[in-house]
This record gives C-alpha cells, sequence and structure tokens, in this order.
C-alpha cells in the first residue's frame, strides 16, 4: 500500500507499507494504520518546514538590522573626525 506525503497541495514524497501475506491488505487496521501514519508524516514536515522558514526570517530581520547599523556607524565615526578637526586641528592632522 502506497499512500502521499502531501505539502501545500503537492505530493513530496510516499508512505508505502509491504505486506507479507497478500490477505493481509485488506485488514481495515493496517488500512487506517498507514493512512493515519501518511498523515503524521505530511504534519511533521509542515511543522519543520514552518520551522525552518521561521529560521530564515529571524536571521533577514538581523540582517536588515546589521545593514541599518552599518550607516549610522560610519555617521558618527565622520561626526567624531568633524569634531575633532574643528576642536583640535593639530590633533586631527597626520
Amino acid at each position: 500500500m502506497k499512500l502521499p506525503i502531501i505539502q501545500k497541495q503537492q505530493t513530496i514524497g510516499h508512505f508505502s507499507l509491504y505486506y507479507e501475506r497478500a490477505q493481509d491488505k485488506n485488514n481495515t487496521g493496517s488500512i487506517a494504520l498507514v493512512k493515519g501514519l501518511s498523515q503524521l508524516f505530511s504534519q511533521q514536515y509542515a511543522l519543520s518546514e514552518a520551522e525552518r522558514q521561521g529560521h530564515l526570517v529571524n536571521q533577514a530581520e538581523i540582517k536588515s538590522l546589521q545593514a541599518q547599523m552599518n550607516p549610522h556607524f560610519l555617521f558618527n565615526i565622520l561626526n567624531a573626525v568633524k569634531s575633532l578637526i574643528r576642536s583640535n586641528q593639530e590633533e586631527a592632522s597626520p
């Protein structure tokens, strides 16, 4: 028996169950078990994908904050140099 593992309405894999005897294929307990496991794997994959997406969002937020900090840091350095030049020209010269 082969049942799909589904993510976002797309089949991303299959869950297969093999039987030792042909008459076991019609066992309703086995069919329910395979369907349940297929759904469980689909849900677990969806949860792991959501966690991965959350991690990517966090990384993007950190990079965004770093991009904001770098220009601010440069601006502060230039202001400090400008202030030093105005207050003490001899010390500011090479």
